[in-house]
């Protein structure tokens, strides 16, 4: 059997069409499924938990925080997953399926048993993530969408100006380093923002992760990353570190950090990171 998490919200209702549609297309191939629709936080976590006893593919059909509040009761269940990309941001779903997967070739995916094996990572023994765990501008800008309402094209004009740079210890690959910086974000495929490459050294099938650290900037540096990343040549720029990991910790140097984890804010402490490779079983994407 198939569990179907579908967030009626996502995207402003916009995809309710499209989730009956595709129900349709599981009725028309005799594909038996348990469908629940979430109406209140925590819906996700506790359909996801109930389903997972009986369904051997689960689809959270959403965004990214979909996608995350899924994953994370199931990280460690026998249970394969897949992706219906009803969200503001879907970058979970490109970095598995691309940008061109329609859903019928979704269904296809769920029908031919097919699995792939993709990384995540655990933070704090508590949280997992597939995507990214983001400080400062990235969790800003997440603060900014789902706290104060609004939109990320909107945000994105008033945060470059008004950045605000912060002291971290990062302890990475054995080797203790300091920064003062406004951008500090651990990558797993390199997607961010509804699909900004931010770097083409990640991949989410390689085992390790990639911290991204803004040095220095101004004003006219920040304009500068911003359009080098509107290139995909972010990692390009002199003010850029891009680190390898397979485990790390952050250590602020003043108040507790906010994150952006897969589009879901946590507060925390410190994070420390541990990369757990292969670890999620996905239905894989269909050859033509």
């Amino acid at each position: 059997m198939i569990g179907i998490i579908f967030n009626p919200k996502a995207g402003s209702g916009k995809f309710v069409p499209r989730m009956k549609a595709f129900l349709e297309m599981l009725d028309a191939k005799g594909v038996e499924y348990d469908y629940r629709e979430t109406q209140k936080a925590g819906d996700t976590i506790e359909f996801a938990i109930d389903m997972a006893d009986k369904c051997s593919t689960i689809i959270p059909a959403g965004g990214d925080g979909t996608v995350y509040e899924v994953i994370n009761p199931l990280v460690d269940r026998d249970v394969r997953i897949a992706i219906l990309p009803y969200g503001s941001g879907n970058d979970a779903f490109a970095s598995i399926y691309g940008f061109d997967y329609p859903d019928e070739k979704v269904v296809e995916s769920v029908i031919r048993g097919e699995d792939v094996m993709v990384d995540c990572a655990k933070v704090n023994d508590k949280y997992t993530f597939v995507i990214l765990a983001g400080l400062g501008f990235a969790a800003d800008l997440l603060v900014r969408f789902k706290e104060k309402g609004g939109s990320y094209a909107k945000a994105i004009p008033g945060l470059m100006i008004h950045c605000t740079r912060k002291d971290y210890k990062l302890i990475i690959n054995g080797e203790e380093k300091s920064y003062h910086t406004e951008f500090m974000s651990a990558f797993n495929s390199g997607f961010a923002g509804g699909g900004i490459k931010v770097t083409d050294k990640s991949s989410i099938y390689d085992g390790e992760m990639e911290m991204v650290i803004l040095k220095k900037s101004g004003r006219i540096r920040r304009l500068l990353n911003f359009l080098a990343l509107s290139r995909k040549k972010l990692e390009e720029q002199p003010n850029v570190d891009i680190i390898k990991f397979k485990e790390c910790t952050v250590i602020p140097q003043g108040e507790p950090l906010v994150i952006n984890m897969d589009g879901e804010l946590i507060r925390e402490d410190e994070m420390n990171i541990k990369v757990l490779p292969g670890h999620l079983r996905f239905a894989a994407p269909v050859k033509d």
